[in-house]
């Protein structure tokens, strides 16, 4: 009797022993799992730094064109400021290795689209775009809570020098010509060109390379 409560006493202890061991272990790897995260975001956070993120929305960028040009006589309409969102989104790839937005640039008939800015701005027709008007024009998908929002210039805020840099340039060497005289030169890009048959997108490494090697060698 005494020799089977011994072997019992022996068997429960190597279980808790087992059991305690294993639980070791277990802690153990979520520690080192919480470490390996911890190390890896550490690094994301550094190498974001180093390369911060392009905007997700083109809309700032706007912002940034229309008040860079706002004392002009002829203002930017909806055609020129399509073109001028391609030319800034290719000085940036070209001049600084990011992204101005990540909207997609489409190749449309007579030049490359953004198609969000083709939706909101295409109602102002050979309009000047005006943020400062009260409200957008009345077929105009855009809200006039976003609208507000666009014309109290709350969207430059999300913009670094860098891009207000970009737009200035391409302003400086771009903003004489009309909307016309713009849609002709570009006409010519081979990014365009590549795509204009099927009406597909514009792979953003074919607008930085052409810029890069091509438009600003």
């Amino acid at each position: 009797m005494n020799n089977k409560s011994n072997v019992m006493g022996d068997g429960s202890k190597q279980s808790v022993y087992q059991d305690s061991a294993l639980l070791a272990k277990r802690r153990k790897a979520e520690r080192d799992l919480i470490r390996h995260n911890f190390d890896r975001q550490e690094a994301l956070d550094r190498e974001e730094k180093k390369h911060p993120k392009p905007l997700w929305d083109y809309m700032p960028i706007v912002v940034a064109i229309l008040r860079v040009a706002e004392n002009e006589e002829e203002g930017v309409t909806y055609a020129k400021l399509q073109s001028l969102l391609y030319l800034v989104q290719g000085f940036m790839l070209a001049l600084e290795d990011e992204a101005a937005f990540e909207n997609v640039i489409t190749a449309g008939p007579k030049c490359p689209l953004v198609r969000s800015a083709y939706n909101d701005f295409r109602h102002w027709g050979k309009n000047p775009i005006d943020l400062d008007s009260e409200t957008p024009s009345k077929r105009s998908p855009v809200k006039p809570s976003d609208w507000s929002r666009l014309s109290d210039d709350k969207h430059l805020l999300n913009l670094r020098d860098t891009h207000i840099d970009i737009v200035h340039k391409v302003h400086d060497i771009y903003g004489q010509f009309s909307a016309k005289k713009l849609l002709e030169m570009i006409q010519s890009h081979k990014p365009w060109l590549a795509h204009k048959d099927d009406m597909s997108n514009i792979p953003q490494q074919e607008i930085k390379d052409f810029f890069k090697d091509d438009l600003l060698n």
